[in-house]
């Protein structure tokens, strides 16, 4: 099982840190840990961005875009809020990613 992860980590890293750091939610000390392996992978973050993010974090290319969880202030009611007014919102960029 570890030489898997390993692999996932090394083959996709955007993806496995976008992974890792929705599956520690708002663990702040936690996500720093994955932060800084994601410094050593070479992975970008950005910021979350209301047209672009959706709640979880996601992979932009090579890079992580942060999702609107992420930001202290917005829970799932405005996340919910945000898709309502933007339903379609990465779909229309042609953007084959998906939330992890």
């Amino acid at each position: 099982m570890a030489e898997g992860t390993a692999g996932r980590a090394r083959n996709y890293p955007a993806e496995y840190t976008a992974a890792l750091l929705t599956s520690v939610g708002n663990h702040e000390d936690r996500a720093a840990i994955h932060l800084a392996d994601r410094d050593e992978n070479g992975v970008r973050d950005l910021r979350p961005d209301v047209n672009e993010s959706v709640a979880e974090f996601t992979t932009a290319g090579d890079d992580v875009r942060f999702g609107l969880r992420s930001v202290h202030i917005v829970g799932d009611n405005v996340v919910k809020a945000i898709d309502a007014i933007i339903p379609v919102k990465n779909a229309s960029a042609g953007r084959g990613d998906r939330p992890f």
